[in-house]
């Protein structure tokens, strides 16, 4: 999710950076949580939350309704 709202959060690579590297790992062994991936996911929940992220809708502006489907499940994003 965090990913989709990167435009939105200054430093995002930056932020991101501890998370990122668990995914470079192709020995599952070696996969290690770190303090630096707890502040990591802290800091974007946090930024996500935060205004101007989440806001009010704005009646007078178009929505936009984003829809994936599959065989095993269905999500939705209404955006403005």
């Amino acid at each position: 999710l965090s990913s989709y709202y990167r435009r939105f959060i200054k430093s995002y690579a930056t932020i991101a950076e501890p998370l990122i590297a668990l995914t470079r790992h192709s020995d599952l062994k070696s996969f290690q949580w770190s303090e630096a991936c707890q502040n990591s996911i802290e800091t974007l929940r946090q930024r996500l939350i935060g205004a101007p992220i989440i806001s009010y809708p704005r009646f007078d502006q178009p929505f936009i309704l984003q829809l994936d489907a599959s065989d095993v499940g269905l999500s939705a994003i209404l955006a403005q």
